[in-house]
């Protein structure tokens, strides 16, 4: 699916409040906003609710690990989140509800640290020039970031991503290639080697991505099936952007999807710690921190 003409070659150019279940769709502040307890404590609630969102079900094995805790810690953790409706707690773990309460974790995700992405995304159009030609990934910071590309037309613009491709349709001064596949609900985008090997026909001068968490040097991404298609795009750009709010940075994610000296160029928030900004700037050439406004980081 494309518009615009084919080309080959470089394309140069105070309380928690308990969810009823009222058939009511409950936002992602909702969710997220857990207030009470200790901050410790609200911190581990952010993290479980961020890994259940990003696999859909995680053992107390994988939450011991990740959070750093006990298991009787885990146990009690889920036993609340399990009472506010946040999840259902299962046998060996727990689980999103997937019920008419809950967005799809596509919207949770894109409603996650919404400032964040948008001050990251400032500082991306920033690398662009008109009549660049660049990939954006299917990540909720890409469809972020693909908002304010208008004003930086003409451009051409390639994705597999669903609300990329509709935010962009018919916009003035875009030439806009769809990649095709197998449609992913999880990600809303276009998946599969349809997709890799279309992706694999295009050179583009910039790609941009987000991920799932930043580790030491290890950039990580939840879901395995999503690494195939994103090396395809990656290999597809003369220069990679990483985009990671600092929510990200310090924590681990299942699967790798490489290493953090194969970027360009890494933009974070002013969230993010000064060391970890020291440490990623080890690894790739250009850490940029985006500002976030008063306002909203707030």
């Amino acid at each position: 699916m494309r518009s615009g003409r084919a080309r080959s070659g470089w394309v140069s150019a105070g309380r928690t409040r308990r969810l009823p279940n009222e058939g009511k769709k409950l936002s992602a502040q909702d969710v997220w906003e857990f207030t009470g307890g200790t901050v410790a404590q609200r911190r581990r609630f952010r993290q479980i609710m961020t890994l259940l969102f990003a696999n859909g079900f995680a053992t107390v094995d994988e939450l011991v690990t990740t959070l750093g805790v006990s298991r009787m810690t885990v146990h009690r953790d889920l036993d609340e989140l399990h009472a506010r409706g946040a999840l259902t707690k299962v046998r060996g773990g727990a689980t999103v509800a997937r019920t008419e309460n809950f967005e799809s974790s596509w919207q949770y995700r894109h409603g996650l640290c919404l400032d964040l992405k948008r001050a990251i995304s400032l500082a991306a159009l920033d690398l662009v020039e008109p009549g660049d030609s660049i990939m954006i990934d299917p990540s909720t910071t890409g469809y972020v970031f693909s908002q304010l590309l208008r004003r930086k037309a003409p451009l051409t613009v390639v994705t597999p991503s669903l609300p990329v491709i509709a935010e962009l349709a018919g916009g003035e001064g875009i030439d806009l290639y769809a990649i095709g596949g197998s449609f992913h609900p999880h990600f809303n985008c276009f998946m599969g080697d349809n997709a890799n090997q279309m992706a694999a026909r295009f050179r583009v001068d910039k790609f941009f991505m987000s991920t799932a968490a930043v580790f030491g040097r290890a950039i990580c991404h939840s879901k395995a099936n999503a690494i195939a298609l994103d090396r395809a795009l990656f290999k597809a750009a003369r220069e990679h952007v990483l985009l990671v709010d600092s929510s990200k940075l310090g924590h681990a994610a299942l699967h790798v999807f490489g290493d953090a000296s194969e970027w360009d160029v890494l933009i974070t928030d002013s969230g993010a710690s000064s060391e970890a900004v020291e440490e990623l700037r080890q690894y790739i050439p250009r850490v940029l921190v985006a500002e976030v406004p008063e306002a909203d980081a707030a």
